[in-house]
């Protein structure tokens, strides 16, 4: 996994929304699995991250490299 922590930082609200902390994050998933993993991440995994308030800006596949990108994004380390 290779993960990508985005902090907007206090003194700059430049966006105008809520201050929050961004994770871009890419897995690589085994040869063949793509569908099964996307399928288990939007049933299984995007509901439970909501459930803690953890908002899911996006997905992607990159087939090529069997690939799967995603971002999330929550109010503080903390959450």
């Amino acid at each position: 996994m290779i993960e990508a922590v985005l902090e907007q930082p206090k003194s700059d609200n430049r966006f105008g929304g809520p201050k929050m902390i961004s994770q871009l994050r890419i897995y690589t998933v085994n040869k063949g699995m793509t569908d099964q993993w996307v399928k288990h991440f939007t049933e299984v995994l995007v509901p439970l991250q909501e459930k803690y308030g953890i908002k899911i800006g996006g997905m992607w596949v990159n087939e090529d490299k069997n690939q799967f990108i995603w971002t999330r994004s929550f109010a503080d380390a903390e959450d």
